[in-house]
């Protein structure tokens, strides 16, 4: 190998082996940022997903709730129609 001309041209070669160095460290550098953005994006979602979850289940409760109620108020009435039946007789359905 000539020594003389990497002497002499020792600027050129460094140039060119800390670009080289710079590209490559510079794809892992963004490389990594797109994982780390991936990461913070999925933490996210997933908060998302924990705030809609208790959503979803207060509300189910509520209905829960409003169909206990609705249940309740059904078998009064179905009380109430029995009774007036053994009183009156059975109702005549109307079109």
């Amino acid at each position: 190998m000539n020594w003389k001309l990497i002497s002499d041209n020792w600027e050129i070669l460094s140039g060119i082996v800390v670009s080289v160095f710079a590209f490559f460290g510079g794809r892992k550098t963004k490389k990594n940022e797109e994982q780390s953005g991936e990461l913070e994006n999925l933490s996210k979602v997933r908060e998302i997903e924990k705030s809609l979850l208790l959503d979803m289940e207060e509300q189910i409760k509520k209905l829960v709730e409003y169909n206990d109620r609705l249940e309740h108020i059904c078998g009064k009435q179905r009380c109430l129609i029995d009774r007036y039946e053994k009183e009156f007789g059975k109702l005549e359905k109307t079109a």
